[in-house]
């Protein structure tokens, strides 16, 4: 998955750090993610800014719900 900029095509659980835990969100379609590809490896967490928080999403919604924006439009 390259670096670039993913809108949220289904809505997508996230986890975000708070107060020391992990507490699951979900992202809304249409978001936009940020994903470095660096922390793109073969983990099943990954790494991405969503609304300017860094959060983790499973790898497989990475792939399976997201879509690349073209250009960052």
């Amino acid at each position: 998955m390259p670096l670039g900029l993913y809108r949220i095509k289904v809505p997508t659980i996230a986890l975000f750090e708070e107060d020391g835990h992990r507490i699951a969100r979900t992202v809304p379609p249409g978001a936009c993610i940020a994903v470095n590809p660096a922390a793109f490896d073969r983990t099943n967490l990954v790494n991405v800014t969503w609304d300017g928080k860094t959060v983790m999403m499973f790898r497989q919604d990475l792939l399976s719900k997201s879509e690349l924006v073209p250009d960052g439009q």
